[in-house]
This record gives structure tokens, C-alpha cells and sequence, in this order.
């Protein structure tokens, strides 16, 4: 199933300038290419933590988690992912 739309979720403490924003689409698109495959775990909020995965928008989490990885890339709780992997993508 080809995915029209790509959603990339990040913070950022200030708006991107151009150059900035170049430079994350560039990184996006690197990781695309690379084609990794994207592994959801379900495990505890601890297991989690140690496991060097990081929550984004302080939001509250249960004593189980999930956390979905993106080969060596990315590692997140995460309330739901789409894909198996990032090559399913075309470019941004």
C-alpha cells in the first residue's frame, strides 16, 4: 500500500529557517532511501526508558508502552505507525 500523505513529527524550539528545513528534508529523505525496517515493541514505561527511547510532547503514558524504532535512526513511544518500512515512502 503506497502512502500518499508523510507525516514527520519533531520538535524544535524555534520555527526552521529555509536552510534548516532543507537540511531535515535531506535527513528525512537519506533515512528513506536507507529503507530500514520500522519494529514495534510493546513494553514497559521502564523497559523503555532504559532502552534509550524518547517521548515527545510530555504527553502521559500507561505502565505499558509502545515503542516503535527505525533501524539505528529513531526510537519513540509512539501511539501508532503506519508502515513496515520507511522505503514504502517516496521522497520528501
Amino acid at each position: 500500500m503506497m502512502i500518499s500523505v508523510f507525516v514527520l513529527t519533531f520538535t524544535h524550539f524555534t520555527a526552521l529557517t529555509k536552510e534548516e528545513l532543507k537540511k531535515v528534508e535531506e535527513l528525512v529523505n537519506e533515512e528513506i532511501a536507507r529503507g530500514d525496517t520500522v519494529k514495534t515493541e510493546e513494553m514497559s514505561l521502564e523497559e523503555a526508558k532504559k532502552s534509550g527511547a524518547t517521548a515527545l510532547f510530555g504527553e502521559k503514558y500507561g505502565d505499558r508502552v509502545r515503542v516503535v524504532s527505525v533501524g539505528d535512526f529513531s526510537i519513540e513511544l509512539c501511539g501508532g505507525t503506519l508502515c513496515q518500512s520507511v522505503r514504502k515512502h517516496s521522497r520528501i
